[in-house]
């Protein structure tokens, strides 16, 4: 190896070994300062802003919350501070919201109450309401659509049943759900009353039992309501609930809108869901939730 050679070798040594000395350094001046960003951080957090947020009864996979216990009276109706209540439209409205700086404190609030008491509660106890369709009209801002529930007929692909519209329903047995009006906007019994065969029950998991048992041709309901309990309901052993079905979509996808008191937090929500779509978040959540 010339001079020139052995020159340059050493020349790289020495920036080399700068370079090292200089990482070192840094690295025992981040240990030092540690303590003092974290102190620093700590006095500077963001300081998010409450925002009372009223829910409606548990709808899941939409909204749901596991200690679900019975009441007995309207009092009984209202909650605060329901710390595991979750589902794709609360996961949804509390990140949006949360983009913009502000943390939910939660109000439950049954779907049977009278919607005047909504609008009372509205103007003087809560800030928004979730879950308000857009044919409930409230005073206050309402957002743009932040979720959309699919109203469907369902029947068992073996019978190979047709369905195009609620009119080919009329010779047909069909149940629907009572709580359908609150839950889904929709008053079945108004829908189908020209239809003989149709009937009622309280719940959805009841609706899945008379479909899997052959004992109705169709079952009218929320698409992703209905998978939620299929896979996660009690049902008797008897009922083969692995059995295929065949989704007739009878009814257009029905949206969900919160409705707010003050203008600009509901133009918060409304950027906060821009921000989840553009970044591929709002997908992320009905995808966690198995929503179609």
């Amino acid at each position: 190896m010339d001079f020139d050679s052995r020159r340059k070798v050493i020349s790289g040594l020495v920036k080399l070994g700068y370079g090292l000395v200089a990482l070192y350094l840094w690295f025992i001046l981040l240990l030092w300062l540690e303590p003092a960003l974290a102190e620093d951080l700590a006095h500077n957090k963001v300081e998010f802003k409450e925002l009372r947020l009223q829910i409606g009864s548990p709808n899941p996979p939409y909204l749901i919350r596991p200690d679900e216990i019975p009441r007995d009276n309207h009092r009984d109706n209202i909650r605060d501070n329901i710390r595991d209540t979750y589902g794709a439209e609360l996961d949804i409205v509390r990140e949006a919201l949360a983009f913009e700086g502000y943390r939910l404190n939660v109000i439950s609030q049954d779907h049977t109450a009278p919607l005047s008491q909504e609008t009372q509660r509205l103007g003087y106890q809560v800030d928004a309401v979730m879950g308000v369709s857009r044919g409930n009209e409230l005073g206050g801002c309402y957002s743009r659509p932040y979720i959309f529930h699919r109203t469907v007929a369902i029947s068992l692909s073996s019978r190979d049943l047709i369905l195009d519209d609620i009119e080919d329903l009329r010779d047909q047995r069909v149940i629907g759900v009572a709580e359908a009006p609150g839950m889904l906007g929709i008053n079945f019994s108004k829908v189908f009353a020209k239809i003989k065969g149709y009937e009622e029950v309280k719940h959805q998991r009841r609706q899945g039992i008379e479909l899997f048992s052959g004992d109705t041709d169709f079952i009218v309901g929320d698409l992703n309501s209905f998978n939620w309990i299929v896979e996660n309901g009690e049902f008797p052993e008897s009922v083969d609930r692995s059995q295929s079905i065949a989704v007739h979509p009878i009814f257009p996808p029905s949206s969900r809108h919160l409705i707010f008191r003050d203008q600009s937090v509901c133009d918060a929500f409304n950027r906060g869901m821009e921000h989840l779509e553009l970044s591929g978040r709002y997908q992320e959540i009905l995808n966690a939730h198995n929503l179609f």
